[in-house]
C-alpha cells in the first residue's frame, strides 16, 4: 500500500506541474499586453471573492436576525 500511496503522489504531482505548465503557456501567449492581463485575472477573481463575501454577509445576518428576535421576545 506505501508504494501505490508513493505513485498516487508522484502522478499527482506531476499532473499538477503539467497544469502548471499549459495554463503558464496559455498566459505568455494571450494577445494582451501585461496590464491588460493582470486587469483580466483581477476581474475573473473578483468572482470567488464576491461569493465569499456574501456568503458570510447572510450567516451574519441570519444570527443577527435570529438575536433580535430573540431579544424582542423577552
Amino acid at each position: 500500500i506505501k508504494g501505490l500511496m508513493e505513485n498516487l503522489k508522484e502522478t499527482i504531482i506531476t499532473f499538477k506541474n503539467n497544469i502548471v505548465r499549459v495554463l503558464k503557456t496559455i498566459w505568455d501567449n494571450l494577445p494582451l499586453s501585461p496590464w491588460q492581463k493582470w486587469i483580466g485575472a483581477i476581474v475573473v477573481s473578483a468572482g470567488p471573492v464576491l461569493t465569499v463575501v456574501g456568503t458570510i454577509t447572510k450567516v451574519v445576518g441570519g444570527i443577527v436576525g435570529i438575536v433580535s428576535k430573540a431579544v424582542f421576545l423577552l
